[in-house]
């Protein structure tokens, strides 16, 4: 494997992720009013 420590456990301070693989909050704009996700929200991440 290229990356030998993409799927291994990391942890930062006290916070413990399961892998390195993350996505960042970048479809806001399809949040409700009060920041909940909407069916708009749902409906981007299922594509």
């Amino acid at each position: 494997m290229r990356y030998p420590h993409l799927f291994a456990p990391i942890t930062l301070n006290k916070l413990t992720l399961r892998n390195r693989v993350v996505s960042t909050a970048h479809a806001e704009v399809y949040a409700e009013p009060g920041g909940l996700p909407g069916d708009r929200y749902i409906r981007y991440y299922e594509e």
